[in-house]
């Protein structure tokens, strides 16, 4: 073992100045250590050194690339997830997937993540190619609105290297390291899309969600939403890319997102979005 220098953490003005970002040296005769070796970073104690971050011991790691990924049911995604043996590609390598809901931070009351698991398909095992890449297909099928008010479910799915996980072995993994999907649950607007058919109840949940948006539109009213129409359609037809898309629309299906932006489009022939006949009454 040997140190590559000392990070003056504690010192003033240390984060201020670094954002946290060290760079130490590697003397050239330490360069082929430090390539097949551990690195750690040490923290004092009163009694010595405790470690405070540390490489696996094997310096094999797997993860995945893009990490977050929103899926209307029946949509698929490709995953690319990357293997390393000590930083560099780990060709051929063999990684098992596996549901992991646990660090979708459940809390009491609430409904579980992860649930039905059917609602997401993958394979269990994935192999590398050359350049240590690894494809993780994952597809996905309507969750039955398990959350009720809150649309589609959430899942984790994790990827690990098949060598690290053998019985009685502590897997060392991030535990934040796992692919997040959201599965939205299917949506059928009326035909063609109105406010009163199908659209009010999805405006209405922003309007609870956001009261402060009232100030410029109320989303629970048709009216306002009528007279804002060009706003929230330079809104909802941005890309998520861009700075103008409206942000909660990445909390939208791709389906009531096209809803919305059909109904915004269709006028009647009073010049608005199609208001559609009052529901009937619920029967008692």
């Amino acid at each position: 073992p040997g140190s590559l220098g000392d990070i003056e953490y504690g010192a003033a003005g240390w984060y201020e100045s670094t954002a946290g970002v060290v760079s130490l040296p590697v003397p050239s005769d330490a360069l082929a250590t430090v390539a097949t070796n551990q690195l750690m970073i040490m923290k004092p104690e009163a009694d010595g050194q405790v470690i405070a971050v540390a490489e696996p011991a094997s310096g094999l790691h797997c993860r995945a690339d893009q990490f977050v990924y929103r899926l209307d049911a029946g949509q698929a995604a490709t995953v690319d997830v990357w293997a390393s043996s000590w930083g560099q590609p780990y060709p051929s390598a063999r990684i098992k997937v596996i549901h992991d809901p646990y660090q979708l931070q459940p809390y009491p009351g609430a409904p579980p993540p992860g649930v039905p698991p059917e609602a997401v398909g993958f394979p269990p095992t994935i192999v590398a190619d050359a350049n240590g890449i690894a494809l993780l297909p994952i597809f996905s099928r309507d969750p039955s609105n398990p959350r009720g008010y809150i649309d589609g479910q959430v899942y984790g799915i994790r990827p690990m290297l098949e060598e690290t996980i053998a019985p009685g072995a502590m897997y060392p993994f991030n535990m934040w390291e796992f692919v997040s999907v959201l599965v939205f649950d299917p949506f059928v607007p009326d035909e063609p899309p109105t406010w009163h058919g199908s659209l009010q109840p999805v405006f209405q949940q922003y309007a609870n969600l956001y009261p402060l948006m009232a100030d410029i539109v109320n989303l629970a009213d048709y009216d306002s939403v009528c007279e804002m129409r060009e706003m929230l359609l330079l809104a909802f037809e941005q890309q998520i890319s861009s700075p103008n898309s409206m942000p909660v629309t990445r909390d939208l299906s791709q389906a009531k997102r096209t809803a919305i932006l059909r109904w915004l489009r269709t006028l009647g022939p009073d010049g608005k979005p199609l208001r559609g006949p009052l529901p009937s009454p619920a029967a008692t």
